[in-house]
């Protein structure tokens, strides 16, 4: 299968509510295209060329839950590569259309090593806060000879503020 210009893609982690589905769906913004891997036609669609080496070693998000009211409160984006790459992209969409929020990171040579870390405060590219819900956050990596890197993790936004009940008061023991 290409993708662009003849380029193998390599689809990593398909997510658990598509696994075992006849028809799985991705949109590929980046590269203005949309992929369908039909189950039953795709026979070694997800296996990488032999040539492939591994170029993303680590991608993860840690305090994947964020508020953009607090400005101490921000998910931890970290990855790490084996070799150095052609193009690197980190991308914050909405989960549930290809609207992008945000751009982390973007380049067009990247170094290998790691772990990188970027940071996602909640915020839009704009500065407003985006809205209370559900995000993904896209790692996008092509290095010439090999399938290109495409894996998207989850991350929210939270903007309800906590409450507090208090159950029963018990007499202070000094009074």
């Amino acid at each position: 299968m290409t993708a662009t210009a003849g380029r193998d893609l390599l689809i990593v982690d398909t997510p658990p509510e598509f696994q075992g589905s006849t028809l799985t769906r991705f949109r590929i913004t980046s590269l203005a295209r949309t992929v369908l891997l039909a189950a039953g036609l795709a026979a070694g669609w997800g296996a990488a060329p032999a040539r492939a080496q591994t170029i993303v070693t680590l991608f993860d998000v840690r305090d994947a839950v964020v508020s953009p009211n607090d400005e101490d409160d921000q998910a931890t984006v970290r990855y790490t590569l084996s070799v150095v790459v052609d193009t690197l992209s980190l991308v914050i969409f909405e989960a549930d259309s290809v609207t992008a929020v945000d751009t982390l990171h973007t380049a067009a040579s990247e170094p290998a090593g790691g772990p990188k870390s970027k940071f996602w405060d909640g915020k839009r590219w704009d500065g407003s806060d985006a809205a209370e819900g559900a995000y993904v956050v896209t790692l996008f990596v092509r290095k010439a000879g090999n399938p290109d890197f495409i894996r998207s993790l989850p991350v929210f936004v939270d903007v309800t503020p906590p409450t507090v009940q208090i159950l029963s008061a018990l007499p202070s023991p000094y009074a």
